[in-house]
């Protein structure tokens, strides 16, 4: 099972393995262009993006995503 169906996720997770998107997009690398930026977008349902934060420690990811998506 995939990580999203394991934990029953309501929402769809994105993997950009070759950095097509990550280019796209213009995320910046960090350390010498040798570990790629963690950035989180979130997408409402009209597909327009709401919010963009960019910062290297996962955790405060998750909640900035939990206090955007409590606010849409």
């Amino acid at each position: 099972d995939s990580f999203a169906q394991k934990y029953n996720l309501p929402f769809i997770l994105l993997s950009d393995k070759n950095k097509k998107l990550r280019n796209l997009f213009g995320v910046p690398t960090h350390f010498f262009g040798l570990v790629p930026a963690r950035v989180t977008y979130i997408i409402d349902k009209q597909g327009k993006i709401i919010s963009i934060f960019n910062s290297i420690k996962a955790t405060v990811h998750i909640q900035h995503a939990l206090k955007m998506i409590k606010n849409m």
